[in-house]
Formats: structure tokens, sequence, C-alpha cells
């Protein structure tokens, strides 16, 4: 089963949904306004990420667009547009220009736009807390204080999770959730 979003490219007034997820306990929608010059040839798009329910506000670091393929009779087609949006948490930017590339995409009546989503560590390397904020998507926590002193005398630490390393949708940090796709009316 797929779940797939439609989407009017010829609509340039409005931001329509493409992506909805959950990070660090808060539940986000990202929408998109497109720019097309002529009919469904993509020239631009922008993105708006809103925060909806949770106490750690995201946003966008950036986004690029790369042409979307797909294997028909077994030949390699354009079946349209993937955008690949970074998020991060406490990141004060909602609103961001998707990088074209100085490039149009067709994306024709029956095209995708996929929305592929990546994750920036909040804080820089090896540093899983910072302001009393602790990183949950790239590490895990088994009861360290903040002074080190732990109550049962037992070493506790705080370890980075595992590299991804399989299927898309499998467990691991920043990339749980699966692609959004949306077809192009």
């Amino acid at each position: 089963m797929k779940f797939i979003g439609n989407i009017q490219l010829s609509d340039d007034n409005n931001y329509q949904a493409v992506y909805f997820s959950q990070l660090y306990g808060t539940f986000f929608g990202v929408f998109a306004k497109f720019t097309c010059q002529n009919p469904n040839e993509l020239s631009g798009i922008d993105l708006w990420l809103i925060n909806y329910k949770g106490l750690i506000n995201l946003g966008l670091t950036r986004a690029k667009i790369k042409p979307l393929y797909e294997i028909e009779k077994g030949k390699k087609i354009q079946a349209g547009v993937r955008i690949i949006m970074e998020v991060k948490a406490l990141h004060p930017h909602y609103k961001i220009p998707v990088d074209m590339n100085g490039k149009k995409y067709q994306c024709p009546k029956d095209s995708f736009v996929e929305v592929d989503r990546r994750v920036t560590k909040m804080h820089g390397k090896n540093q899983p807390l910072n302001k009393g904020v602790f990183d949950e998507e790239y590490w895990y926590r088994d009861g360290v204080e903040p002074d080190g002193i732990t109550l049962d005398k037992k070493p506790r630490t705080i370890i980075p999770k595992p590299p991804y390393k399989g299927k898309r949708g499998a467990s691991a940090s920043g990339i749980i959730c699966p692609r959004s796709k949306n077809r192009v009316l």
C-alpha cells in the first residue's frame, strides 16, 4: 500500500502540503509553493515548515532538487522530481527556497514530487547535550546525571546511535520515516 498526496503545480499562490512527520517529540508539516513558467515546468519551489505539537521547534537548513527516475519496461525514465530537505532541531529558519541548480524540471500530469527528509544533528560533533537539550535522534542515554553522579554507583553512558545500515524506513537516526510521494494533477 502506498500513501500518495496530490499537488497542483499551476497553483502558484498557495502553499500545498507535501510532507508530515515527527522528530524530537514534535509533530510538523512541510508545505511547498511551486513556480512554473510553462505548464508543468517547475522553475522554483519555496518550502515552509510548520511546527504543530511538541516542545522543540524544528527548522529547515537546506533543500535541493534532483530528477526522480523509475524503471519502466527495462528503461530508466524521469518520473518527476525528488526534493531533498534537511531539518534541524532548534534551527530558526522555517521558510527556504529549494536550490534548483539553475535548471527547470518537467513534471507532467501523473508524475511525482517526492520529498526525502534528512535530519542534521542538533549540536556539534560528539555533543549530545547543549543548553539542557538532549539530541535523542542521534544519541542514546542511560541515566547520566548532568554532574556525572549516578545513584546506584553503576557507570552509565551516553553513546551514539549506530549508523544506518539497511533499508529505508528501518530504525535509524534521522531516517525512520519513509519518503512522501505526491502526484502531479
